[in-house]
């Protein structure tokens, strides 16, 4: 789903010229939007382990798609028995989820000197996202054009289901008859933190939507127990990192705010009957990454890991930073993740040498381009038992981006997932929430008063100061005192229609501006403001 918005230039009121309203032609724009789309036709879906032969001519690409399911870890891409074209330069090959990549977008890409192409066979991982249609984009380019020109490739894709025989060490004893807290099973998956590949398990919870009559509010809890409660907390170790599944629908949920709130729940236990309060352990710090469709890897001391790119975390939590939260305004709709990982003890920074990683990738490229389905994922242990292996490269034995050690430590964690109009379903003391209709589309903002401005209407840089706010609004009011002098003299004069007619407009416009001039944010009405305005008219 895309999203086009426009808007006006903002220009400040405070320098714009004193029009009398009615003699001032207003400026109206008129907005015609023309949208080209280029498709794709007859896209060719590719299976796993089936040579595809592709001819392509110079003046042309080729596009093929695969749909990688839920249990797939990432796909191997191998292009084989390639013959290039006469006067190419470069074979290039584009990598894209959901649409058609193009030349320069793309989140894989592999350009391949026609010299070289036909010596020796290709590959790329492709790290993929859950349910989701990939599509790939095969070129050759040439700087001189050639009217019969061309080449010829064979290229396969295997996919990697990383096995369940992994989950035999561990065990879950579900014969105690206390056990009643839903405890998902372990899910294993390959990550790469920026060094070698390793697998690494993580708990993955569904959160259960709870949904409440306002608009756009609305909650994720954990799964109830069997006794129908709902757990309050997760519990955390450093050995694996769990992650928190929601979705948020299409359209009707998107028009709010979501917030991720985060906090290490205090250890409490009791010494002769009085509950004594514990505090974490210095170096116990909580990494936590939130992402729609992709499950980041959490990276010391606050980063976010995937497909190669690293960013920092919106969360963490320590000693330090008790809580923290997160806003996303107008989330898009889909599956998001939220990933969190805990981390204790002195982090040693990995050293893991360019020529290590290379020797790694190499490894691990030979072996799943040669091994057989049943012992593929055999592949990441064993080549990167070979790599720390050597002296040279034992600062490659890492996990999450500090060197392995023996530490361990747990850690409680008590978290929200909700989502409401506005910011809390408010806009502070300067605004109110209101919602708008463009198009079938309903969405919340802030409509921010006495010149507030912002997301929440609290940038006060061109607001009025409280004083000058107090100064206007009883300088307005005493400005009906100018009635006195022409009461008392039609009184005076026996005109007493024209002085009840200027006593009852001194105190309807006194009511009026004690209640219209303190910008919404003093003001004192007896009744509404409609009713005063059409008393003074």
């Amino acid at each position: 789903m895309y999203f086009i918005s426009t808007f006006l230039a903002y220009t400040d009121p405070r320098y714009d010229g004193i029009n009398q309203e009615g003699l001032v032609p207003k400026c109206k724009v008129y907005l015609v939007i023309t949208l080209y789309i280029s498709t794709v036709e007859d896209v060719e879906i590719v299976t796993k382990d089936v040579d595809m032969e592709v001819t392509l001519s110079s003046k042309s690409y080729a596009v093929f798609k695969f749909f990688a399911p839920e249990k797939v870890d990432h796909v191997f891409l191998t292009i084989v028995d390639s013959v290039s074209c006469k006067d190419c330069d470069f074979f290039n090959v584009r990598i894209q989820p959901h649409n058609v990549p193009s030349m320069f977008k793309s989140i894989k890409s592999l350009d391949i000197p026609v010299a070289n192409f036909s010596r020796q066979n290709y590959s790329i991982n492709i790290w993929t996202p859950e349910n989701a249609w990939y599509y790939l984009r095969f070129q050759f380019t040439q700087k001189t054009f050639s009217l019969i020109n061309g080449g010829f490739f064979t290229f396969r894709l295997k996919f990697f289901l990383l096995p369940e025989l992994i989950n035999e060490n561990v065990t879950l004893n579900l014969n105690n008859s206390n056990f009643d807290t839903y405890v998902p099973d372990p899910v294993f998956r390959l990550h790469r933190d920026g060094n070698i590949s390793n697998i690494m398990s993580y708990n993955e919870y569904d959160l259960v939507r709870e949904r409440n009559s306002d608009n756009f509010v609305y909650g994720y809890d954990l799964r109830p127990k069997k006794n129908g409660k709902i757990p309050l907390y997760i519990n955390a170790t450093n050995d694996k990192f769990t992650v928190l599944k929601f979705v948020i629908q299409d359209s009707t949920d998107s028009g709010g705010t979501a917030q991720f709130h985060l906090a290490v729940k205090p250890r409490a236990k009791y010494v002769n009957g009085k509950r004594i309060v514990e505090t974490d352990p210095e170096n116990n710090q909580v990494v936590a990454c939130i992402r729609k469709g992709v499950r980041e890897l959490p990276l010391w001391p606050h980063n976010c890991f995937f497909n190669n790119i690293s960013q920092p975390s919106p969360i963490f939590v320590n000693k330090t930073v008790e809580n923290a939260s997160v806003m996303i305004p107008y989330p898009e709709p889909g599956t998001w993740f939220i990933s969190i990982r805990l981390f204790c003890g002195s982090c040693e920074s990995c050293n893991c040498s360019n020529h290590c990683q290379h020797k790694h990738e190499t490894c691990m490229q030979v072996c799943e381009e040669n091994c057989e389905p049943e012992q593929c994922n055999n592949c990441t242990n064993t080549c990167r038992q070979s790599v720390i292996e050597e002296d040279e490269c034992r600062g490659c034995d890492c996990i999450g981006g500090c060197k392995r050690n023996n530490i361990n430590c747990n850690t409680s964690i008590v978290f929200e997932v909700a989502s409401f109009s506005c910011v809390d379903g408010t806009c502070g003391d300067n605004g109110k929430c209101v919602f708008s209709i463009s198009e079938g589309f309903v969405v919340t903002s802030c409509f921010c008063t006495n010149n507030y401005r912002g997301w929440e209407c609290s940038d006060n840089s061109q607001a009025n100061p409280y004083s000058a706010i107090v100064v206007e609004m009883v300088l307005l009011t005493l400005s009906n005192l100018m009635f006195v002098p022409a009461v008392y003299l039609a009184i005076k004069r026996h005109y007493y229609i024209e002085s009840l007619t200027y006593t009852l407009l001194c105190l309807s416009s006194t009511f009026y501006h004690a209640c219209d001039a303190g910008e919404n944010i003093i003001s004192y009405c007896l009744i509404r403001l409609n009713i005063l305005l059409f008393s003074v008219i």
